[in-house]
């Protein structure tokens, strides 16, 4: 524990902020700035600051990608980084699902300002959490109020600041996963804006991320994102055992294998969780399961590897819900709050201090019979991990292996005829040698061929995925174009020059009412750019389907600016009209002389 009197000595961010205020670079002040951050957690949590974790901040504050395995050294890591990037004065957004409490407590007792967004937050309330230090939230709430703020209708609207740092945790979930997926402001099922999530992160000035399994898809970051991947070795051990893959000819044989795996491990008193890709894959086993009479788990909406790890449990689990590790024995926190619910107190109704109490309560009750389940988890060999099916990239095959932590077995179950894997000799080989075989295949040939399909499934992915970055990379640019002239209209001092510059008409002597300008603009800008999305987006989306030939995007980019400016051309229209049935003596048309006559 650091000495309390030794601890008031140490500077706090304010001190780091004047430093750098008279010159000093944040580099220069990195060594104090970390080591002020150790010693605060040392202070506070009684842990000092790893080598791991040290070089893991040093990464993320110089944006790269990093891959760091034992997930217990992320809130120091990124805690290290967020304190130093909000030094500068320019506010960091930490991007997260849980809010990293770790980070909050040790900011904000350096003197830094910790604001997490929320859904029932009011816009004055937002505005305050983006003028805040450090703002905590998810991707999409960040990317919703950029939306937002690019349909207000006056000036001093907007919650957010310009964009400059950001740091993603669970980076590959984000960055790649959800790379194409469109953030979306909606009116009666219309879609009125949208951003990519790989756009909006892309305007960041300095974007890092976190993530437990990156190192396969460097080269897609680079390409996606312009950041280098950084390899953060915690030097733990590990006893777990990643077998290798299971071939069978057909889905049924292999759902068979399976499920003796289950049976075979579950009579052990061994936790045992099945990841499949589907709902038909994981409802068929859990009747298939039953009728063996083997019970299977259901896992809790919010918390689905909550009970993944208490002994005896067969937990079955669709694949977007992977991420974490499992904790043997259950998560006793989790475990905790739910044997308080089952007494009957409500959380909603009770206060926090007495929920807090018992909770707590519950959590030391538990500890004994817990502490047994952990132990005996540990001595049958751990959890086991089942793949039901390959989970299309090496990087998500190694975060499904890593639910089993340090210690268990892991092993995925494939069959000949799944799509994935399926050639053109699959059908020849498999109606006249294979058909009747139920046992799993073996051989260095067949191994070869999987090894093949893995890397022909991983490659359409990346194919795909680059094609819709280089396909909205073009939407983009029409999108930020408009919308900073659309600013200019609608936010700026002078609303009239703005809009005269797009109509391209001239400017008359007088005064002229600018809060009704710039409700004309917003209303008609908005108007406009609706329709134009639709289009744009439905382009987009068909071209980045399908691989086609080098000449596909400067194609797209014509028809995309093409409808640009159709769009331009009937806006620039309705704002003539518009305007010009404000009242008939400030408006000219350009190509009428005088400028001060009467129209």
């Amino acid at each position: 524990m650091l000495d309390a009197g030794l601890f008031d000595e140490l500077v706090d961010a304010a001190a780091l902020r004047r430093r750098q205020a008279t010159g000093e670079s944040p580099d220069a002040l990195l060594p104090e700035a970390f080591a002020l951050v150790s010693a605060t957690f040392g202070a506070l949590l009684d842990h000092r600051c790893t080598p791991a974790e040290l070089l893991a901040g040093i990464a993320l504050h110089r944006g790269a990608m990093v891959e760091l395995a034992d997930r217990t050294a992320w809130p120091a890591a990124a805690t290290l980084a967020v304190f130093l990037g909000a030094v500068e004065g320019r506010g960091v957004h930490l991007m997260t699902g849980d809010g990293v409490p770790v980070t909050a407590t040790v900011c904000e007792r350096l003197g830094l300002r910790v604001a997490r967004l929320s859904n029932e937050m009011e816009a004055d309330e937002r505005r305050l959490a983006y003028a805040a230090d450090v703002t905590v939230g998810r991707v999409e709430a960040f990317g919703y109020d950029h939306l937002i703020d690019n349909r207000v209708s006056g000036p001093d609207e907007r919650v957010q600041c310009e964009p400059y740092r950001a740091i993603v945790m669970e980076a590959d979930l984000v960055m790649l996963d959800q790379s194409t997926t469109d953030l979306t402001l909606n009116r009666d099922a219309i879609r009125t804006a949208s951003i990519s999530v790989r756009a909006y992160l892309a305007r960041y000035e300095s974007l890092a991320g976190i993530a437990a399994t990156v190192l396969t898809e460097a080269a897609e970051f680079t390409h996606l994102y312009g950041l280098s991947v950084k390899n953060v070795d915690t030097a733990h051990p590990t006893a777990r055992r990643d077998h290798l893959d299971l071939l069978y000819t057909t889905t049924e044989a292999k759902l068979n294998g399976l499920l003796d795996a289950i049976a075979a491990h579950h009579a052990e008193a061994r936790p045992v969780l099945v990841v499949a890709d589907s709902l038909e894959i994981t409802e068929r086993l859990a009747d298939l399961l039953a009728a063996r009479g083997v019970p299977v788990a259901r896992p809790h909406q919010e918390r689905p590897l909550a009970r993944a790890g208490c002994p005896a449990t067969v937990t079955l689990l669709e694949q977007p819900a992977v991420e974490g590790e499992v904790a043997l024995g259950g998560d006793l926190d989790w475990l905790a709050q739910e044997h308080v619910l089952a007494s009957g107190l409500d959380p909603v109704i009770a206060s926090g201090d007495a929920w807090d109490e018992a909770v707590a309560v519950a959590r030391r009750g538990l500890l004994p019979a817990w502490t047994d389940d952990r132990d005996r988890v540990a001595e049958t060999g751990g959890l086991v991990v089942l793949g039901g099916e390959y989970p299309s990239t090496r990087r998500m095959e190694a975060r499904l292996r890593a639910l089993a932590g340090a210690r268990g077995d892991t092993r995925i179950f494939v069959a000949l005829d799944e799509g994935w894997i399926w050639h053109r000799y699959a059908a020849w080989t498999h109606r006249l040698l294979l058909k009747h075989i139920t046992e799993p295949l073996e051989g260095a040939l067949l191994a070869r061929t999987v090894e093949r399909a893995k890397r022909k499934c991983e490659a359409r992915i990346t194919g795909y995925r680059r094609r819709a970055a280089a396909y909205d990379a073009v939407l983009s640019a029409i999108r930020e174009h408009l919308y900073a002239e659309r600013r200019a209209m609608v936010e700026g001092a002078e609303p009239l020059e703005a809009i005269l510059a797009f109509t391209g008409e001239q400017a008359p002597p007088g005064q002229v009412d600018r809060e009704a300008l710039r409700l004309i603009a917003a209303e008609v800008i908005d108007e406009q750019w609706t329709a134009c999305l639709a289009e744009l987006t439905a382009m987009r989306d068909d071209y980045a389907q399908v691989r086609r030939s080098q000449e596909a995007l400067p194609a797209f980019r014509e028809k995309a600016e093409a409808a640009d400016r159709t769009m331009r051309e009937r806006a620039a229209k309705a704002l003539k009209d518009r305007m010009h049935g404000l009242g008939g003596y400030w408006y000219v048309p350009s190509s009428s002389l005088p400028p001060w006559s009467a129209r």
